[in-house]
């Protein structure tokens, strides 16, 4: 399979910024902050995602994510050229 990142590229799992901040991935810890923040903005995201992906629900259920299997692929159709 073809890929953008190199073979050997391992994701850091924290860094530091200059502003004392920091950025690390997302993990199952963070679920409540992230189900805060993405129906904060459902109606937006539905905008941008939400025909495509079903995306996110407008009722909030809690949902598991697809595997890349059951993702859909992406299309010049369902991604944004820019967001709003």
């Amino acid at each position: 399979m073809t890929t953008w990142l190199a073979e050997a590229f391992a994701s850091p799992m924290r860094v530091a910024l200059a502003t004392g901040h920091h950025i690390r991935p997302i993990s199952a810890d963070d679920i409540d902050l992230d189900y805060s923040a993405v129906m904060g903005s459902q109606e937006r995201l539905w905008t941008i995602f939400g025909t495509a992906w079903g995306r996110p629900p407008p009722q909030g259920h809690v949902l598991r994510s697809p595997t890349p299997d059951e993702a859909p692929e992406p299309t010049a159709d369902t991604i944004p050229a820019t967001l709003p």
